[in-house]
This record gives C-alpha cells, sequence and structure tokens, in this order.
C-alpha cells in the first residue's frame, strides 16, 4: 500500500503543540530557529531545502512575501562551497542524465553542481505570502534581522522539528518530519476555504492533482462549506 504523506499531516491540536515546544526549548537561538522551521514549514508549506536555503534577499518586507527564486548559488559547505545536500541532488542529476562514460558523467556533475542550489521544480520558483500567519510573520522578520541567511543545513531542518517534537507533550518524534509539516500547511489552508489555483502556486507543485487530493479529502473544508449552503 502506497503511504502518502498527507496521512501524517498533525491535527490543528498537534500542531499548536509543536509550536508551544519550540518556546520551551533552553537555547534562545536554536529555539528562534526551531521556531522558524516550523512555522514556515507547517503554515506556509515551504519544503525543507527550501528553508535551508533560505536569505533575507528571499524576504520582502514591503508586499509580506518569500520570494523563492529559480535559482542562487549555493555557499552553504565547506570554505564556502556547495553543501552537501545541493552535492547530492546534482548526483541525482548525473543518475537521470542519458551520458557515456566516466568523464561525460563527471562533467554533467559539475555543470549540475555548479547551477545548485536549485527548487524542486519549475513551479517552486513562486512568491509566498507570509502574512496569513501572524507568528511565521514575526518569526521571520526577527529571524532575519539577525541573520542575512538561514544559519544551519538541511540536515539540522530535520533536527530541528525532531526537537521540537520530543519537547511537545503527546507528540511521537518518530513520526514528525519536515515534510508532514508541509502536508500539515495544506490540510489547514484548505480548511480555511484556499481554492485549488492558489494552493497549486502557494505549495510550487507541478500540476494541479497533488492540490485536488488536498481538497479532495479534506473533511474541514466540506463541512465549512456546508455551514456556509443556505437554510
Amino acid at each position: 500500500m502506497v503511504h502518502h504523506t498527507r496521512e501524517d499531516a498533525l491535527s490543528d491540536r498537534e500542531y499548536e503543540r509543536l509550536v508551544a515546544a519550540t518556546h520551551t526549548l533552553d537555547d534562545g537561538y536554536h529555539a528562534l530557529e526551531t521556531r522558524l522551521v516550523v512555522l514556515v514549514a507547517g503554515r506556509l508549506g515551504l519544503r525543507a531545502g527550501e528553508i535551508a536555503h533560505m536569505r533575507d534577499s528571499w524576504i520582502d518586507r514591503r508586499n509580506r512575501m518569500i520570494r523563492i527564486p529559480a535559482q542562487q548559488d549555493c555557499t552553504k559547505g565547506r570554505d564556502g562551497g556547495r553543501c552537501g545536500y545541493c552535492r547530492r541532488q546534482a548526483e541525482q542529476v548525473v543518475e537521470y542524465a542519458d551520458t557515456d562514460g566516466d568523464a561525460e558523467e563527471q562533467a554533467v556533475y559539475e555543470h549540475a553542481l555548479e547551477s545548485m542550489w536549485n527548487p524542486k521544480t519549475d513551479a517552486a520558483a513562486r512568491d509566498v505570502p507570509y502574512d496569513s500567519d501572524t507568528r511565521a510573520a514575526l518569526t521571520i522578520e526577527e529571524y532575519f534581522e539577525r541573520f542575512s541567511e538561514f544559519q544551519s543545513s538541511r540536515v539540522s531542518v530535520n533536527r530541528r522539528v525532531t526537537a521540537a517534537a520530543e519537547a511537545a507533550p503527546e507528540l511521537d518524534a518518530d513520526e514528525i518530519y519536515p515534510h508532514c509539516l508541509r502536508s500539515t500547511a495544506a490540510e489547514h489552508l484548505v480548511a480555511r476555504g484556499l481554492d485549488v489555483v492558489a494552493l497549486k502556486q502557494m505549495f510550487g507543485w507541478a500540476s494541479f492533482s497533488t492540490a485536488e487530493c488536498y481538497i479532495a479529502g479534506s473533511g474541514k473544508a466540506t463541512a465549512r462549506k456546508l455551514r456556509q449552503l443556505p437554510g
């Protein structure tokens, strides 16, 4: 049986416990960064790789948007080079490329690595409004007033989510991970009434099918629409 990430989405109660747990962490910097990860993933739907590569230049404070670019140079690795995540992404490009011999594979790898970082798909380069959630807006602006870019690695995004889950009562840290928070955001926004077109654009999906899955499967959205019917 195929397991879909949306099956792991947190309920509103579970998510609120996760957010509350970020305020109990001892280290001020790590608590702020953990809260940033939990909020931008769980309420705005950013992918872990996007979070890891966020920069202050992405934050349009005037229009309250996170502007995710189509490409930017990654300098998060050792001595300002590409990070491990981007290197693995470049290796995947080689795996799917039709190459003839080691020399051509190396050339494809070096070309792919030179262009990293890239979002997952062309559609993933997008503008994400962040003023729909006050906590997310305040945390984004606080973090990027202090730092010019996300300070940690892609692996650390997972660690921040795990740290929050371990500090939250009633939650199983083994079942909570960055992408399930992205699904949590989608479920939450559909329940609030976001339509399929806006959902696809906000989450950067390449097709409507994923967005339609969330719309069709949302009992909260159905209940909300039923309550709006006359009589």
